[in-house]
């Protein structure tokens, strides 16, 4: 089983046309997201059985409004198109909106698991 929790993230994003990054992003133009996990593997007498990642997810913009629009993007992405025989999905927190320096955040959290197919 190979963890494929964030390249089918970031594949679904860019299905969309959504600028989304692992951890900081890799360009200037507002508006973007990046993504951060932790992983955490289950086994049993057949290897791994289950991965668990905690996933946080930030938008920034210099507007609120786009900051909030791709946050609720990417949020129905997660929830509408992840979730499938392979993953289960549940959101562990709101959306939370920051602004610092100009720049608008939107951040919320998800613990995404995806289970070995047989």
């Amino acid at each position: 089983m190979v963890e494929n929790i964030g390249s089918r993230l970031k594949d679904l994003c860019d299905a969309q046309d959504i600028e989304l990054y692992l951890s900081e992003a890799q360009c200037n133009d507002y508006p973007y997201a990046v993504y951060d996990a932790d992983y955490t593997p289950y086994y049993d007498k057949d290897g791994m059985r289950k991965i668990i990642a905690d996933v946080v997810v930030k938008a920034y913009s210099k507007e609120s409004s786009d900051a909030e629009a791709l946050a609720v993007s990417i949020n129905s992405i997660i929830l509408g198109s992840f979730a499938s025989g392979e993953y289960t999905v549940r959101a562990t927190s709101q959306l939370k909106k920051e602004c610092l320096q100009e720049i608008w955040s939107v951040s919320f959290q998800y613990r995404i698991t995806q289970f070995r197919t047989l």
